[in-house]
């Protein structure tokens, strides 16, 4: 099997960051809702702590995205990119 030319090479890296940013993009509009209907911190310390439990999941999942980029994976962050 040959390996890619350069144009070949770069036409795959377009590719990939085309589709990367559009999921990214994606994702950010529906991360955007998601905390645009958020509620406010209540005053009832049960509330917060159930509050505070679902920003610790959308803290993961942000966790999870940076580390799907960094392994450059396609697949892994098309899958990672589902705001919790």
């Amino acid at each position: 099997m040959s390996s890619l030319s350069n144009v070949d090479e770069a036409d795959v890296d377009v590719t990939n960051f085309d589709e990367v940013l559009e999921v990214t993009l994606t994702w950010l509009l529906e991360a955007q809702d998601a905390l645009s209907a958020q509620d406010s911190v209540s005053d009832d310390v049960a509330v917060v702590k159930e509050q505070f439990q679902k920003h610790e999941v959308q803290c993961s999942t942000v966790e999870e995205i940076c580390n799907a980029y960094n392994s450059r994976t396609m697949n892994q962050i098309r899958g990672t990119l589902r705001y919790h």
